[in-house]
């Protein structure tokens, strides 16, 4: 046959099989057990033709390991024929002999009672039998956990079989958990189970490979072969302690105390009267407030805490007063728990009128009793009462007027002094005789009537009134009022000396009743107006004169100037010194003129150089020398001059000034200053630049002398503490030091003790970090900070908050350390369980393989062959971590003969070779390969 169409048959056969095969893709109408018996054909499902395809019934046959069986036909099939359609069976006769598991299809035709049948056969043959159970064949599939003891106890695939797929059910389906034929014990079977979210009882079901026709999976593909399926189920039968704890008053309950894992538990609490739930805890850690608490029993003992809080009381007071918050009798006070309610009833209190309940200000009800529920503070309730007006009196009741005549009203008093509402209204029995106007009572005409003082409730009070006409009375001439008063001038404006001014008055109308007018100086001392509005002058300044006619005035505003004096001329102005005669260079002259006479009007001097070129005077008569030369300066006062002669003469010549060298620069040694009080003195240097400045010499000087003092040589003298500078002067150059004085530290308090929890360490490699917790005492220690330190890093590491990360086996100790006290942790490290060796000891194929390889390195592999007999190709691998988890993404690629590594880590290869004695079997070893960036 042509190898390009083996090819595509082989790769045709594969993908069928995997179809065929696969347990998560095939549902069986008939699934049939033996252990060598025949199996009868009328036990399997049968496909009777006609049918359609999507009709097709399937049969599994699960076959004990190892033996051979055979399928036979009921004697009434007559004329049988059969057709094979695999090769792992053989018709021998009436019955076809099976000879080993894989995908089974046959056809058969036969007449029963004179009807003629074709039929089909599909389905497989499986083994069973392949898992052991503590070294021997699993025979139960259920397996019961029973004590502790048992979850060490291990389950393994036979080491004949090329590969086993494991699986754990979830729900409805079976779900993958990891693939390989090395032990596992039946906690790690639990966990599997429990990271898939099962607990309690787990179903487990187990495919294997027996490596025929090199079935086996390659990336996640089915490759052929023929295979069998396993199913079995741990139960935790054992039971674990339910411990209820309570904290406050109250109970908790549950069904039990003890439950098996997976079981569900409920506990509820009850709270004692007075009392209320809170939540749950449990290791101190709060888990929930729900009451009953329901979870599932998980393989431990657990112990829950039901913490109970005492209700709280509020204080309702209710206050009993009146409308204007007086308080009417003692309060009433009740505690009610927090949720609760209280009623109060309306007080019995004696000539009052209940107005109604008040809360937060509102009325809230006018019945006789008010209720106030849920209450989860303190409260305050307010009865409101109404005093009414039992009485009013008069502090008189009787009233004499006469006609036009007003009288006060009497004053009304009511009765109680706390009546609510002291509203007095009146009224009269006849406004014709007596009427109240603006709070007054007025007689309107002789006669006798009743004012009525009424209170808001009714209450009245009567007063009396009797009027009588008023006698005749002479007329009155009319009073005929100033309307307005006007003065001429309306001003007056003058000077000292001046004569008299006359003012002039006109008082409107003219028939005014009194039209006399009154004159008044505001201020004498400036001007004097007579009774007839003569105005005399008398010294300089400001002032007013009223006019006054009845109730109308008129103001005249005045202004008195002095007289000016009569002018005096200046008669002459001389200058001292004469003349100038300088050179360029000399001090500026003061020239100083007298003027004549002394009490000239306008005696101020002023002064002109004739030519500033040569100098300058300023006004006050300085002379400052600019240049050799001659001129004049000219004083002037009123109309009188003096001249100055000036001559300046060039300026000598001067012997050379030494040469000035100015300072450049101070820098002080130290630059900043930071001392403690107690401290000796500080010696400060200074450098002056440059060496050879005129003046080098540097004054030193402290900004707060509280803080340091300095002496002349630097000297620096701590006092108290604080900051604060220092300056270094030198020139016009300075330098500033910066000083920080603290306070005297306190005495230190030494470590007296530290100890450590937990005091030794026991775990495994993969075991989770463990976190150690060290006590200082006293705790007032001046350096209590505790250090950590793992004297074999390659056993365990510890960080700075002493947490302890499990590295690889060994023994080693941690020391915490605070001042000069020191705790020792005993650390011992032991290895996770080893893998289980193979059932056969064969030669090693790892030649020297590297445990720590450089990401990216492809590792060569033809040296794993076997005999020279095995393409490297054939061999399956895949990686877990420290505690046998599988990986999800491998961190190596397989191309053709060589590993190439992907990613950085430290992981176990666990690789799985075939072996060509005693027939396909396997060879597993594991290697611990630290891959570097």
């Amino acid at each position: 046959m042509n190898a390009n169409i083996k090819k595509l048959l082989l790769t045709t056969f594969m993908v069928l099989s995997a179809v065929w095969f696969s347990s998560a893709q095939t549902t069986y109408k008939k699934t049939v057990r033996t252990e060598g018996e025949a199996v009868s054909i009328t036990d399997c499902a049968i496909n009777v033709r006609p049918y359609d395809n999507e009709d097709l019934q399937k049969t599994r046959i699960l076959a004990k390991n190892g033996v051979e069986f055979a399928i036979t036909f009921p004697e009434s099939y007559q004329n049988l024929s059969i057709i094979r359609n695999n090769t792992n069976i053989v018709i021998e006769g009436r019955k076809i002999k099976v000879k080993e598991p894989g995908l089974t299809a046959f056809k058969f035709t036969y007449t029963e009672n004179g009807v003629s049948y074709t039929c089909d056969f599909a389905g497989d043959v499986n083994y069973y039998g392949e898992l052991m159970y503590q070294g021997q064949a699993l025979t139960s599939q259920s397996i019961i956990i029973s004590n502790a003891n048992d979850l060490s106890k291990r389950i393994s695939a036979d080491p004949k079989m090329a590969g086993a797929w494991w699986r754990v059910k979830v729900g409805s389906s079976y779900v993958d958990i990891y693939e390989g034929t090395q032990a596992r014990t039946l906690q790690e079977l639990l966990d599997f189970a429990k990271a898939k979210g099962v607990s309690g009882k787990a179903e487990f079901e187990v495919e294997f490979s027996d490596g025929t026709s090199n079935r086996f999976y390659k990336d996640g593909v089915l490759m052929g072969g023929a295979y069998s399926v396993q199913y079995f189920s741990i139960e935790d039968a054992r039971t674990y302690k339910m411990n209820l704890l309570q904290e406050g008053q109250g109970t908790v309950s549950v069904a039990k105390n003890e439950f098996t894992a997976g079981e569900a538990v409920a506990l509820t609490a009850q709270a004692d009267q007075g009392w209320q739930f809170s939540h749950w805890e449990e290791n101190g850690q709060h888990i929930g407030s729900s009451n009953p608490l329901t979870f599932t029993m998980e393989a431990q003992h657990r112990t829950i805490k039901a913490v109970f809080t005492q209700i709280p009381k509020h204080t309702v007071t209710l206050q009993i007063v009146d409308t204007k918050g007086a308080i009417l009798a003692r309060s009433q006070q009740q505690r009610v728990q927090s949720g609760g309610s209280t009623t109060f009833q309306v007080p019995n209190l004696p000539n009052t009128n209940f107005k109604g309940w008040y809360h937060n200000g509102q009325l809230v009800g006018t019945g006789n009793t008010y209720s106030l529920s849920n209450i989860t503070q303190d409260e305050t309730i307010q009865a409101i009462f109404e005093i009414p007006v039992q009485m009013v009196a008069l502090s008189f009741t009787e009233l004499s007027l006469k006609v036009g005549e007003r009288g006060e009203l009497p004053t009304a008093t009511v009765t109680p002094d706390n009546a609510s509402d002291k509203t007095i209204s009146w009224a009269s029995d006849n406004e014709a005789v007596a009427k109240i106007e603006d709070g007054s009572v007025v007689g309107v005409r002789s006669g006798t009537t009743q004012l009525i003082a009424s209170s808001a409730n009714g209450k009245t009070a009567v007063l009396k009134v009797v009027v009588t006409q008023q006698p005749q009375q002479p007329q009155q001439p009319q009073v005929v009022p100033v309307q307005s008063v006007t003065v001429t001038p309306a001003s007056i404006t003058a000077k000292v000396g001046d004569a008299a001014v006359q003012l002039t008055a006109t008082v409107l109308p003219a028939n005014a009743t009194s039209p006399t007018v009154s004159w008044q100086s505001a201020n004498e001392q400036v001007v004097k107006v007579d009774s007839n509005g003569k105005v005399t002058i008398i010294a300089a300044g400001e002032t007013t004169i009223e006019a006054k006619a009845g109730e109308k005035t008129f103001t005249v505003q005045v202004k008195v100037e002095a007289q000016a004096p009569t002018p005096i001329p200046v008669q002459s102005v001389t200058v001292t010194p004469a003349s100038i005669t300088a050179k360029v260079g000399d001090a500026p002259v003061q020239l100083t003129a007298t003027v004549l006479p002394a009490n000239a009007t306008s005696p101020t001097v002023s002064w002109k150089s004739n030519n500033e070129q040569v100098v300058k005077v300023d006004s006050n008569g300085k002379v400052t020398i600019i240049a050799a030369g001659e001129t004049t300066i000219e004083a002037k006062a009123g109309e009188k001059t003096f001249t100055v002669q000036v001559k300046v003469a060039a300026a000598p010549q001067q012997p050379q000034q030494p040469q000035v060298i100015p300072v450049q620069s101070v820098t002080v040694t130290p630059a900043s200053i930071t001392a403690k009080v107690g401290d000796a003195p500080v010696q400060l240097t200074a450098t002056v630049l440059p060496a050879n400045a005129t003046s080098p010499t540097v004054s030193w000087q402290s900004a707060n002398e509280q803080v340091v003092k300095v002496d002349s040589n630097g000297k620096v003298t701590i006092i108290a503490a604080g900051e604060t500078t220092i300056e270094a002067k030198a020139g016009e150059k300075t330098f500033t030091v910066q000083v920080k004085v603290e306070a005297q530290a306190p005495t230190p308090i030494p470590v007296q003790s530290v100890t450590v929890t937990p005091a030794s360490i026991t775990a495994k490699v993969g075991d989770a970090p463990v976190q150690l917790t060290a006590t200082v005492l006293p705790a007032n220690a001046t350096s209590p900070t505790v250090s950590w330190q793992s004297t074999n890093e390659q056993v365990v590491k510890v960080d700075s908050n002493g947490k302890v990360t499990i590295i690889a086996a060994g023994e080693t100790t941690i020391e915490a350390k605070a001042g000069e006290k020191t705790f020792t942790v005993q650390v011992k490290v032991e290895a996770q369980a080893p893998l289980a060796p193979p059932a056969e000891e064969f030669p090693p194929y790892i030649k020297d393989f590297p445990t720590e390889i450089t990401q990216g390195t492809a590792i060569n592999i033809s040296q794993w062959e076997h005999l020279g007999n095995i393409n490297a190709s054939q061999i399956r691998y895949h990686f877990t971590d420290a505690t046998g988890k599988v990986l999800g993404v491998a961190p190596a690629t397989l191309q053709a003969n060589s590993l190439t590594f992907t990613q950085s880590g430290t992981f176990v290869l666990v690789a799985t070779l075939p072996t060509n004695t005693a027939g396909w079997t396997e060879v597993r070893f594991s290697i611990t390969v630290k891959i570097k960036n």
